[in-house]
């Protein structure tokens, strides 16, 4: 099962001066393009583009897609090729109108190992005590979920970095951060061309823990610089994608 936490930037494509790699396609084909070359299973989206478009995404790679609104005007989405069950939006998960101001929404599917509830978030960017209420609101959804019996994923943009308050929380529900325990390569996510932060993840339950195999963050082009970095990057998006690997017998 191969799952990938991305914030797109809406598909306007960075620094956003430029207006893509030169070849005349949108950035929101070049995305499409490289996400059908790495096979994912599940893909989310944070700052997601228009609905048309990540359904159009989405079909390129055979996925279904749910469009999780934003409160403002910073949209989620989710696509994946198991089947899905059923979905729950930010206001289902928290009724606090100060949270989930970006997008929330969680969405059971049938995956490799039965019933799997994957959850996309966009925390608060420069509150803290915001995002301290947003996590306690999805926590205790997750808990439901893990009380039922299903596997649980949870991955997007969290605003916070390892070493903030923030980070603990997720610990201490007993979520696996998947790049911490098995990740490869470098770990800052932001920005793309330069990153310096890691503040996107893909957290794990604990039982899907042991099937665990990589996780890396996607440096190479068009998503980043590459190694060597570009005199003139241009990257599909100011962050980086997250890609976590797990293997079933």
């Amino acid at each position: 099962m191969r799952t990938i936490a991305y914030n797109v930037y809406a598909c306007d494509g960075w620094p956003r001066e430029r207006t893509g790699s030169g070849n005349g396609k949108p950035v929101s084909s070049e995305l499409a393009e490289a996400l059908v070359r790495l096979d994912p299973d599940i893909v989310t989206f944070s700052e997601a583009p228009a609905e048309a478009t990540v359904r159009e995404i989405a079909r390129r790679l055979g996925h279904q897609a749910v469009f999780f609104p934003s409160g403002q005007q910073w949209p989620g989405a989710l696509l994946t090729r198991y089947p899905v069950q059923t979905s729950t939006f930010a206001r289902e998960i928290s009724n606090d109108p100060a949270t989930f101001t970006r997008h929330a929404g969680r969405v059971t599917v049938t995956g490799p190992r039965g019933e799997l509830a994957v959850y996309s978030a966009h925390l608060h960017v420069n509150d803290a005590p915001i995002r301290g209420r947003e996590i306690a609101a999805l926590l205790a959804s997750v808990s439901d979920d893990i009380d039922s019996g299903r596997a649980v994923l949870l991955q997007g943009d969290l605003n916070h970095e390892p070493a903030d308050p923030e980070y603990g929380l997720w610990q201490s529900a007993g979520l696996i951060d998947t790049w911490a325990a098995r990740g490869t390569g470098s770990g800052p996510t932001i920005k793309a061309d330069a990153p310096r932060r890691r503040i996107d993840y893909i957290w794990s339950c604990v039982a899907l823990a042991p099937s665990l195999r990589d996780a890396r963050v996607l440096r190479n082009r068009p998503f980043g610089a590459g190694e060597d970095g570009a005199v003139t990057p241009y990257c599909l998006s100011d962050h980086l994608p997250v890609l976590a690997e797990f293997a079933f017998d």
